[in-house]
């Protein structure tokens, strides 16, 4: 008893509780500020001007990659966009000829990103083609895993 007793009195708890609601009673409310939220819809988001600069910076090279980030929507409102202003689309993969080399140059010790750097992709890409092919990947030290 003594020692939940010598624990149990906190009058300075109740003290420093009834001095907040002190506080609270005497401020004034504050209105709460407007949260600005942006649209959902593509539409109300992406004027036409923006729709033909997407088009336009891709057309010039821009990766749409880039765009995603730029623009700060999805890769697959991107690439709507592109195909509904007409963009000729760049190759989005590696072709048949290609992977096979890709392996080639894989098996002989060259990295996902040398491999990506030299048929224009990311290291990401290849690694989807070369698991694709069954080719044997190696671990971050190029130990087989």
């Amino acid at each position: 008893m003594d020692f939940i007793g010598g624990y149990s009195r906190k009058d300075y708890l109740r003290d420093r509780l009834a001095g907040l609601k002190d506080r609270l009673a005497s401020t004034p409310p504050r209105e709460p500020e407007p949260v600005a939220s942006k649209p959902h819809r593509l539409a109300g988001r992406l004027t036409e001007a923006m729709r033909e600069e997407i088009v336009a910076k891709y057309e010039a090279g821009v990766p749409s990659t880039k765009l995603v980030r730029e623009y700060g929507i999805g890769k697959g409102t991107v690439l709507k966009i592109l195909r509904e202003g007409g963009a000729a689309m760049r190759n989005q993969g590696l072709s048949d000829e290609q992977v096979g080399e890709a392996a080639r140059l894989y098996e002989s010790g060259l990295s996902l990103a040398r491999i990506g750097e030299r048929f224009g992709v990311d290291s990401t890409t290849v690694h989807r083609v070369l698991v694709g092919r069954d080719v044997r990947m190696r671990d971050t030290h190029g130990r087989e895993r």
